[in-house]
């Protein structure tokens, strides 16, 4: 989002008619989906690669590795805002 602040992206996309809650859905889409392929690479070297044991539901583990990841993201959407 500060890329396309500085390099005018964001201006260029106002002026054709582009909502903010609309590029900051778009963000968030392609940022989800960014973090979650990063959290199934993780778990593939780390049980896989590694090969670490885990105790309990792997669901859950992928989920709260998501989660950390998204909280991350809205971090740093909230530090490029201001």
């Amino acid at each position: 989002m500060i890329s396309d602040r500085l390099e005018g992206v964001w201006e260029r996309s106002a002026v054709a008619g582009v909502k903010p809650r609309e590029m900051l859905n778009v963000h968030i889409t392609l940022q989800s989906a960014i973090i979650l392929l990063q959290t199934g690479e993780m778990m593939a070297l780390a049980f896989l690669g590694y090969g670490i044991p885990s105790r309990g539901n792997t669901l859950v583990i992928a989920v709260l590795l998501f989660l950390q990841g998204l909280s991350g993201m809205s971090y740093g959407f909230l530090l490029s805002v201001y």
